[in-house]
């Protein structure tokens, strides 16, 4: 059974950086705090108008700073139209606060850019069975042990910060989880490019 999570704020950047305490506004593609009051849409408070629509019913709670979204782990999704803006290939950070309602058995992807497993854009997910968070891209990686997770965390069912970032510079990807980081080192010098929506809660792959 996949779990049920609540997801508070999640920040995509075009720009990465390993001060992850600083962020650049203009470089901002996408904010979603899940702090309306009502209705399907999960407003995006940057500058870019990435607004998401609530899909099969996440529900409004409260969150580790304010508000948050519900998901139930099998078909509640926030879905995020593509937009140039989301089409990062190169520098990319990705913010999150997630709270684990019960233990998942597999993968929970947070966040997917892309339309398959083997072929995402880019995601965020949890993985269980190595207690960590994960980012990868390109479709790269997708069971792969610990190739770009964060340091353990739990498992828990407590709130935790999760960021992550790839720099093509140096070929690094940093994944942190409340402040405790594992840096990789990858090949890839770019980030596939792709017009698949933005999903977030329940990766589509596992909708379908």
């Amino acid at each position: 059974m996949q779990s049920v999570v609540r997801t508070v704020a999640l920040v995509v950047l075009a720009c990465a950086s390993a001060a992850f305490a600083r962020v650049d506004q203009d470089s901002i593609v996408g904010l979603w705090l899940f702090d309306e009051a009502d209705g399907d849409t999960a407003r995006d408070s940057s500058r870019k108008g990435n607004d998401g629509t609530l899909m099969e019913g996440p529900t409004r709670v409260a969150g580790r700073l304010k508000d948050a979204l519900l998901f139930d782990g099998v078909d509640d999704y926030v879905v995020v139209e593509h937009d140039p803006t989301l089409d990062i290939t190169e520098e990319i950070t990705i913010f999150a606060w997630a709270k684990l309602e019960t233990i998942p058995a597999h993968e929970w992807v947070m966040l997917d850019k892309g339309p398959q497993a083997g072929s995402a854009q880019y995601y965020v997910a949890y993985e269980p069975a190595e207690n960590a968070f994960m980012l990868n891209f390109n479709g790269a990686a997708w069971h792969a042990g610990d190739d770009f997770n964060s340091p353990p965390v739990g498992p828990d069912l407590e709130w935790h910060h999760m960021a992550a970032s790839f720099h093509p510079d140096s070929d690094t990807i940093i994944v942190c989880v409340d402040g405790d980081c594992a840096t990789h080192t990858t090949d890839d010098d770019l980030v596939s490019k792709g017009d698949e929506p933005l999903v977030i809660g329940t990766a589509r792959f596992l909708q379908d």
